[in-house]
């Protein structure tokens, strides 16, 4: 995780210094800014991320680089891209694995690229007079523009050819049948645990100590187990919730089956709407869903972040790879139901990836997700839709049966929680903010604006995030998942 900026150079070096100022949580550890040709190059570098170890050793080309992409299964410096680089000309991103946005200056020639999923945040924005202006986050630009966009993931751009595809989420097939207890179908479980927990310990790699943030969900229990199984010290877990929740129950007993060092923490009603500002500040998003699930990551970010940790690991992607939402039950065929999940892939990076990148970077942690791993996303899109959600309504049907036996079975077997409503955040929430709004004053003051509030508690925290980002040409990235 970095903090990184492009600015065509009709900007002085001080307002670029400004912006990268804004993104320093991204990267407290470092700070390099370039002048070369037209542009300003900069990035805020944490020290715990492995492809930034090494410098810009030929100054006709300099990058910088949010992420930790992998060339065949391998952390990959910035020397080597740039030999990559060298060698296959723009195509050179669709060789490289994980989460990664990157900006590369060569000369006067200008590349930028981002992930196939948008695990590494990055936006753009254009002036007057057509130039093209890039940052991690929107904040890094709002002071400067009026009109930000997403750049798109699976996506790179040159001043000559703009802005172009190099990659989209996978197809998923929906043409396997195999019913749940074929012998086919206990191989694949086998072949599953082996891969995930090779991807956990590729995860791993680099990382001073092992720790996962654990919500007691299969997910990230998956994720706990297979990182103990991989090592003779004791893990790190890290969990929260309001008093007595699921998510703090099923963490306490996972903790307690895999022997983990384990820190939780408790909150209440007043220590969410403490946090609320600054989750939305950092979260740039007034959704409700999004924001509600983002409390749970922030705090649990500022406990591992407080007790020394670097990089955790996270348990992020299984839902839409493995079917792991309840609405997903609704599809009536298997076409449907691979089609919703592709969907769901393609929303990830304004979703829960911009909830785990947003929330771990607040606190200047660097969240690794092996489920994301492409070994695991090609395996998961070939599998029977019935080993995803099972015929009588269990979902993730394959996953629990790969880790059958890892973990206790009232948690392995326990239907999903969403993770704000696992917490206790979602109505705890909706009731203080009910309470506090009258019918009017949403009716009335609701109607200034140009947009369809779909509750008060989003009308709430639309107030909030429009003070830190005014204007429509920030509020259209925004992700409204139920409007």
């Amino acid at each position: 995780m970095s903090g990184i900026v492009a600015i065509k150079n009709n900007f002085n070096k001080a307002d670029v210094e400004k912006m990268l100022d804004k993104l320093h949580h991204r990267g407290p550890d470092d700070t390099h800014l370039y002048q070369k040709g037209d542009y300003f190059i900069g990035e805020k570098v944490l020290a715990s991320e492995f492809s930034s170890q090494d410098s810009n050793t030929e100054m006709n080309k300099i990058m910088a680089i949010d992420g930790e992409p992998l060339l065949h299964d391998t952390f990959i410096t910035k020397d080597k891209l740039l030999d990559l680089y060298e060698k296959e000309g723009p195509e050179f991103v669709s060789y490289l694995g994980n989460g990664f946005s990157l900006i590369l200056l060569e000369n006067d020639r200008i590349f930028v690229a981002r992930d196939t999923f948008g695990r590494k945040p990055l936006y753009y924005a254009i002036d007057d007079n057509g130039n093209f202006h890039f940052a991690s986050e929107m904040k890094a630009l709002r002071d400067y523009f009026n009109n930000i966009e997403i750049f798109p993931p699976g996506s790179y751009y040159t001043e000559q050819a703009g802005i172009q595809s190099f990659s989209s989420v996978p197809l998923f097939h929906s043409n396997i049948k195999d019913d749940p207890g074929s012998k086919d179908y206990y191989e694949k479980a086998a072949k599953l645990n082996y891969l995930m927990t090779k991807a956990v310990s590729e995860a791993w790699k680099e990382a001073k100590d092992p720790a996962v943030f654990l919500s007691g969900g299969v997910d990230s229990s998956v994720v706990a187990v297979a990182l103990a199984n991989l090592t003779d010290k004791k893990i790190n877990t890290f969990a929260v919730g309001t008093e007595n929740s699921e998510d703090i129950l099923n963490a306490r007993k996972v903790s307690e089956y895999i022997q983990s060092h384990h820190v939780e923490l408790t909150y209440n009603k007043d220590d969410m709407f403490e946090v609320l500002p600054e989750v939305i500040y950092y979260l740039e998003s007034f959704d409700v869903e999004l924001v509600n699930s983002s409390i749970a990551n922030f705090l649990v970010s500022k406990l591992a972040k407080e007790h020394g940790f670097d990089v955790v690991l996270s348990g992020e992607g299984a839902d839409e790879l493995f079917g792991g939402y309840h609405h997903l039950k609704d599809c009536k065929t298997d076409t449907e139901l691979n089609e919703a999940l592709e969907g769901l892939l393609r929303g990830l990076h304004n979703g829960g990836l911009q909830r785990v990148d947003r929330m771990t970077s607040a606190h200047s942690l660097n969240c690794r997700m092996p489920f994301l791993h492409h070994k695991i996303i090609n395996f998961a899109k070939r599998i029977p839709c019935d080993w995803k959600i099972s015929r009588d309504g269990m979902e993730k049907l394959l996953l629990r049966q790969a880790f059958d036996g890892d973990l206790p079975s009232e948690v392995l077997w326990r239907k999903k929680a969403q993770f704000g409503i696992g917490s206790g955040n979602e109505k705890t929430m909706e009731q203080v903010i009910d309470s506090e709004i009258s019918d009017d004053e949403f009716n009335e003051d609701a109607q200034r604006y140009d947009l369809k509030f779909k509750s008060k508690e989003e009308y709430y925290y639309f107030k909030i995030f429009e003070k830190f980002f005014p204007g429509k040409g920030v509020i259209k990235n925004v992700n409204r998942w139920l409007v």
